[in-house]
């Protein structure tokens, strides 16, 4: 389901668009299949608000704990690329900004529903 570095080197803007397009497209498939996953068929932040009410934390404050866990393994990519170490990863690089990415979306609709000011 993942992007392959290899198909975005040198990219010009024509290639940059289709490969921001792809890279939207397989987002939303992913954002959909883990969300029902996550939420089942209700609330979408149902697990967000259950782990978040265990631990006396907000739902959107551990939204931002799964963000960080992607931030820190793309920061982790980055680092051993500029040193030159070897990089073992568990998932590839692009897999991890989707998954960001997706968090950020959850993040935004987690406090525009806190807010009260979710657009429709």
């Amino acid at each position: 389901m993942h992007l392959n570095l290899s198909e975005v080197l040198d990219l010009n803007n024509e290639d940059f668009r289709l490969f921001f397009d792809k890279l939207v497209e397989q987002e939303l498939l992913l954002i959909e299949s883990k969300g029902i996953e996550y939420s089942g068929e209700g609330d979408r932040f149902r697990n967000f608000k259950r782990i978040g009410n265990e631990l006396d934390i907000s739902p959107e404050k551990i939204c931002f704990v799964y963000l960080r866990k992607h931030i820190d393994g793309i920061l982790d990519y980055l680092n051993k690329l500029d040193s030159g170490e070897e990089i073992v990863q568990s998932e590839p690089i692009i897999g991890r900004i989707q998954d960001a990415r997706n968090y950020l979306a959850l993040l935004a609709a987690c406090i525009s529903e806190q807010n009260n000011c979710v657009d429709k």
